[in-house]
């Protein structure tokens, strides 16, 4: 949602603002309700690489979306770019979840 609103104008940025802090509060209240803790991706450990590299990509997304925004390229274009970041995001997600799970067998033994 974020790089999607980027990319199509300062109008929508704004507005998906708020849903998108609105989205972030539900997730943190959603898995402490459902595990009692929410585990920041920014933590030490071997988690560390994925997160910054997801945030590397994400921030090449977003010039992505300024480029397309600035250079006044069609809306499939820019929600193509917002689904390819979805896609990312989820990817990183997955294989950030797998690495730490394998952290805490690993404590565990």
């Amino acid at each position: 949602m974020l790089i999607g609103s980027v990319a199509i104008s300062n109008g929508v940025q704004i507005a998906a603002s708020p849903v998108i802090l609105l989205a972030v509060f539900l997730i943190v209240r959603s898995d402490r309700a459902r595990m009692g803790v929410f585990v920041n991706g920014y933590r030490r450990g071997a988690t560390l690489p994925i997160s910054l590299a997801m945030l590397a990509a994400m921030i090449g997304l977003v010039f992505g979306a300024m480029e397309l925004r600035l250079g006044g390229y069609g809306l499939v274009a820019k929600i193509l770019l917002a689904a390819l970041a979805f896609v990312i995001a989820t990817l990183f997600s997955i294989y950030w979840q797998r690495i730490y799970l394998l952290e805490l067998q690993a404590r565990a033994r």
